[in-house]
């Protein structure tokens, strides 16, 4: 977010800032000492020829020029085949945006069904 906000900042109001932020490498300068570690895991399960369940989690992590931001998730879903080409698939997930610079982000909760028809 606070990627975006300076960007907007440069290009809006440009008279505004400050004369050692006019340097035409600030944008890259913005890019430098990135430090960024995710990873992902995810488990299946095939119950029968109908009903396949799957769970997941995932976690990131971004230090960049001194700010500090986080995020994880996890789900469980559960593939269901109706008929030939016809699936129900629903899902209960949650998105933790954790903090940034020690400022919590809140998290969302979530439920979903996807329907999917193959022709």
């Amino acid at each position: 977010m606070y990627l975006i906000w300076e960007l907007l900042r440069l290009l809006i109001i440009p008279k505004a800032s400050p004369p050692q932020l006019q340097s035409p490498y600030l944008i890259t300068d913005l890019f430098h000492n990135i430090d960024s570690k995710a990873y992902t895991i995810v488990a299946g399960y095939k119950i029968n020829d109908t009903v396949i369940i799957e769970a997941g989690y995932g976690h990131n992590r971004n230090d960049y020029n001194n700010l500090k931001n986080k995020a994880r998730a996890y789900y469980l879903e559960s593939e269901i085949k109706i008929a030939d080409g016809f699936t129900i698939t629903p899902e209960i997930g949650k998105t933790d945006y954790q903090t940034s610079n020690g400022i919590d982000e809140g998290e969302i909760d979530y439920l979903t069904v996807k329907w999917q028809f193959n022709f």
